[in-house]
């Protein structure tokens, strides 16, 4: 039950009594029958967690009221939240979860008698308490990590990508000295490429679900293999280019400030018809500073990605990568497609939120006479 009801209010000047010294058991310096209020005050707090402060009162019946007044650091207003009877003579008052917040809150002990004369009994608004909180609660890690974005939560983005991987022949690679052995149909070099357009609309929500993402793209792509059979006639002009488009949307998981996931949905057409597929990552590090991702995707009838990323923002506003992936897009039915594509990646933050990025890199496959590079951009916009 409560001491009293009520809030705590405001001591006056002549009120009588004084706070005792930091982290005492604490008194009045009269006595004499007088309410008499000891606890031992708190140095540390956790964030958002319940600061429950306990005390001994003698007396009580004396008091219309025991108060708690308090007030979080980066705040400064004061609010009183009164104490509670738990046993003859023990009290305790609760400051809510949601208001122990970093850096510290800072608090006093106060009373009203029954004529209505305000006594302090430990600490002043003038003096308080200060009791450092470790951690910071929900609300400022959210604010913490939109401030390590820019303050945008919304992201527009748009890109292009050429990759490369030389070209193919019938015959394969074959020495100069044993080209003679071959027509020249099965050394006529075949184009092995693909060229990609995506774009996306990101909207961070900065909890465990980190972000949400949908978009759509194009691939088309050049296929030897499937150039290789057009040439028996049995295929039309259409299936010897490759390609797929797409719509997307993807959710990214962060579970700690240096660990997350994420996972996306591809639905589309190829050239076969209808097709999709889908893929994961795992990430250490956080989003918007250094960290790396491995992560894969799959779509029917494109192929598969696996891929390695590390990302790193020593330069200020010039957020670099490099990137190894393994591949056998965009015709996964070809026994020597597995190939691999390395690349180094840059973005710079040009005005406000306007991004603007590039890459490069070189691009092989296992039945490739020679290999290609690769060559991209894109923009962003971020608010």
């Amino acid at each position: 039950e409560p001491v009293p009801a009520g809030e705590a209010t405001a001591a006056p000047d002549e009120a009588t009594g004084a706070g005792a010294m930091h982290g005492a058991a604490t008194a009045p310096s009269s006595g004499g029958g007088q309410p008499v209020l000891f606890h031992v005050p708190p140095s540390t707090a956790t964030a958002g967690e319940p600061l429950e402060i306990a005390a001994t009162l003698t007396e009580s019946w004396q008091l219309r009221s025991v108060s708690l007044v308090y007030r979080r650091l980066d705040r400064g207003d004061w609010h009183g939240v009164p104490f509670r009877r738990v046993s003859t003579g023990d009290f305790t008052a609760v400051v809510p979860a949601e208001e122990v917040a970093a850096p510290a809150i800072e608090y006093y002990i106060e009373s009203v008698d029954r004529e209505g004369r305000t006594r302090r009994h430990f600490a002043s608004a003038d003096r308080p308490h200060r009791v450092e909180v470790v951690g910071m609660t929900a609300a400022q890690e959210e604010q913490a990590e939109e401030e390590r974005f820019g303050g945008a939560r919304h992201r527009f983005a748009a890109r292009s990508d050429w990759s490369s991987f030389g070209d193919r022949s019938v015959a394969g690679w074959v020495p100069q000295a044993r080209r003679e052995d071959h027509t020249d149909e099965e050394l006529r070099p075949r184009t092995d490429d693909w060229v990609e357009f995506h774009a996306d609309y990101t909207y961070r929500l900065l909890g465990i679900v980190e972000s949400i993402h949908f978009g759509f793209g194009i691939v088309r792509g050049h296929a030897p293999r499937l150039d290789y059979e057009a040439d028996l006639d049995e295929r039309s002009e259409d299936e010897r280019a490759p390609g797929f488009n797409y719509g997307w949307s993807a959710i990214a998981f962060r579970f700690h400030r240096y660990f997350g996931m994420g996972v996306d949905v591809f639905l589309g057409a190829t050239q076969y018809g209808f097709d999709g597929g889908g893929g994961g990552f795992l990430r250490v590090g956080h989003t918007a500073e250094t960290h790396f991702d491995l992560g894969v995707d799959y779509i029917s009838n494109l192929g598969y990605r696996a891929w390695a990323t590390f990302e790193w923002d020593t330069v200020p506003y010039v957020p670099m990568s490099l990137t190894a992936e393994f591949t056998d897009c965009p015709d996964p039915g070809d026994d020597d497609g597995d190939g691999i594509r390395l690349w180094y990646g840059a973005a710079a933050h040009v005005w406000k939120g306007l991004i603007l990025s590039a890459r490069v890199g070189y691009a092989a496959r296992h039945g490739s006479n020679t290999g290609g590079p690769i060559v991209g951009g894109g923009v962003a916009y971020e608010f």
